[in-house]
């Protein structure tokens, strides 16, 4: 459905359909999770999940560390690993909302894209498709699969397809639609599992307490 909407339309390289990328900041961390939103934390790269941003994915900040204010991440932002483990580096999300205080890793490009041209949406929606995560695969660099890096140089010569802003929301649209669906089936089949294992530990109980009945 995606290409078939797209196809014939401008492409643009990630460089001009962007206002801003930079990249955090991660300084020595105390080894806990901040649960209180009055104080200030930077994420873990494992916050950034395909297409999901986790926000108690983070580790607060020590008291004694003034926060660089300027990482602190916002609505809108889209995030891309860009360096760890080689499955690790170039996974894609937006952060639909977040908890104030977080502050960005430096292992992790913030992305503010240019609204006029390109939704944030649609962005992370392209990035997490098949054809552009096997291009970024391509791009990863380093000697070893447990330390790989997304250069910004490389990245920001991709091109994308950018079809007009309703067109985009369009595209949004239909696809989150679609896996919705595919969330709501996923719980179903989560459920019946947990169903399927709660009846087997069941069976085993009664069989070793001599209750079986055959």
């Amino acid at each position: 459905m995606l290409n078939t909407l797209i196809k014939g339309k401008n492409y643009q390289t990630i460089e001009s359909v962007i206002k801003k990328l930079d990249q955090g900041w991660s300084p020595k961390c105390e080894n806990e999770a901040s649960t209180d939103k009055n104080e200030w934390a930077v994420i873990k790269t494992s916050a950034v999940q395909h297409g999901h941003y986790l926000e108690f994915e983070n580790k607060r900040l020590p008291k004694d560390l003034k926060p660089r204010e300027q990482h602190e991440l916002k609505a809108g932002d889209v995030l891309i690993t860009r360096a760890g483990p080689r499955i690790r580096v170039g996974v894609c999300c937006m952060v639909r909302h977040t908890r104030p205080k977080l502050i960005n890793c430096d292992k992790v490009y913030r992305i503010k894209v240019n609204n006029t041209v390109i939704t944030p949406e649609f962005f992370e929606l392209i990035l997490n498709t098949p054809h552009y995560q096997d291009q970024i695969e391509k791009m990863k660099s380093g000697i070893s699969d447990s330390g790989l890096n997304l250069t910004q140089k490389a990245f920001l010569q991709i091109t994308i397809p950018v079809p007009t802003i309703q067109l985009q929301n369009k595209i949004v649209q239909e696809i989150e639609s679609r896996l919705s669906v595919a969330d709501k089936m996923e719980e179903s089949i989560t459920q019946s599992l947990q169903q399927a294992e709660a009846l087997r530990q069941s069976i085993l109980k009664k069989a070793f307490e001599g209750r079986l009945v055959i």
